[in-house]
């Protein structure tokens, strides 16, 4: 699994090894959005049975923000960890620092 997620962000996203590394880590804390994340990889497509927090899911932040499928997937991880401050974020617009 770690070779498929970091194969893609090294060759599709275009991050350093090192970044590659730190996203497979907090990836891996979330082993339901670890596999969505390697099904769409391989499949180019949403699972109907997707994860879901607080509402959204990878496809929904996707449609309604300008979040790539790996970030969208990394918000999902925010918004079950920070749920207050990323709820926020996205009330705001995903503000960039």
């Amino acid at each position: 699994m770690k070779e498929i997620i970091k194969e893609f962000i090294l060759n599709e996203i275009g991050l350093e090894e090192t970044r590659a590394n730190e996203i497979y880590d907090d990836l891996e804390r979330h082993p339901d959005i670890l596999n969505e994340l390697i099904n769409w990889i391989k499949t180019r497509e949403q699972p109907e049975n997707a994860v879901c927090v607080e509402g959204y899911t990878a496809k929904r932040l996707m449609e309604e923000t300008p979040l790539t499928t790996l970030d969208s997937h990394l918000y999902l991880i925010f918004l079950r960890e920070d749920t207050e401050y990323a709820l926020k974020d996205l009330e705001d617009g995903l503000p960039v620092l």
